[in-house]
């Protein structure tokens, strides 16, 4: 079954026109990154979307990587600098049980292909294993002239990554994300899927670049609408420039919006002032 953009007016509920939406989702589609998130009331099998998704590798073809959490089981990241299409034992699944769980295949900007390089990233904060994926490019002027020792590639989604991380206050969790979050995207395209076995985190600032698909199962997140659902046409676009924050499907926090729209002309400000560094 095909997605049919243009015609369905369920599609994308973001106060765009039709016509604009399917214009900013073809232009989002280009030389990227994708990402998936998913929070569920309980264990779903997510094979069919996840194949689906895996399967766009072609254009994405500098490696994969998964993240999920399962009730009572501990967190598993598995990522591999290569094509995801060419894991013959993923593209054969058919059974990938979860309630939270992130993925990620790459298109490479920065970094050369290496397991360092490769999505998601993992880290133990505050009692918790986070993991995270990111699609977009932030500026080096977001993050200290010295790496944070605890990076071990050159990407800038894992400085990114370990921003957040370090921001990280116990008492005020969402609060001191939603503050971190808000400086990232002030410095470059950030669209990120950040999960800490209980929450789903999920940020957009780039219009056609994330939709979102709603269910009495939960709540799932992807760069383009995936056809391997229920309904295919009730993707919409993701709220932007928001920190959203989902538990066991649900929405539990929708953040202040900021101003940090990233677009064509922050792209060209951006790529200028990385010639400078």
């Amino acid at each position: 079954m095909k997605i049919e953009l243009a015609r369905d007016k369920t599609t994308f509920k973001n106060g765009q026109s039709n016509k604009k939406s399917v214009e900013c989702y073809k232009k989002g589609r280009r030389a990227m990154c994708m990402i998936y998130g998913f929070s569920g009331k309980e264990n779903y099998n997510l094979a069919k979307t996840l194949m689906e998704f895996y399967s766009k590798s072609n254009l994405h073809p500098d490696g994969w990587g998964i993240g999920r959490y399962l009730f009572g089981e501990k967190p598993y990241v598995f990522r591999a600098p290569k094509r995801a299409k060419s894991d013959k034992e993923l593209m054969s699944m058919d059974k990938l049980l979860s309630d939270l769980c992130i993925a990620h295949i790459r298109k490479a900007t920065v970094g050369e292909l290496s397991v360092e390089n490769t999505h998601p990233f993992k880290a133990e904060v505050v009692g918790k294993t986070w993991i995270f994926a990111h699609n977009g490019t932030v500026s080096q002027s977001a993050f200290p002239k010295k790496k944070d020792a605890a990076v071990k590639g050159e990407t800038d989604s894992e400085r990114a990554f370990w921003h957040i991380m370090n921001a990280i206050e116990k008492d005020r969790e969402i609060e001191s994300i939603e503050e971190a979050v808000k400086h990232l995207a002030n410095h470059g395209k950030f669209n990120m899927v950040l999960i800490d076995g209980e929450r789903l985190y999920v940020h957009t600032n780039m219009r056609g670049t994330l939709y979102e698909y709603q269910t009495s199962a939960g709540v799932l997140f992807c760069t383009e609408p995936l056809k391997k659902v229920k309904l295919p046409l009730a993707w919409k676009a993701a709220p932007m420039n928001k920190l959203l924050v989902y538990e066991k499907g649900k929405l539990i926090y929708s953040g202040k919006s900021h101003k940090h729209e990233y677009g064509p002309k922050k792209q060209k400000l951006y790529a200028r002032k990385e010639l400078d560094i």
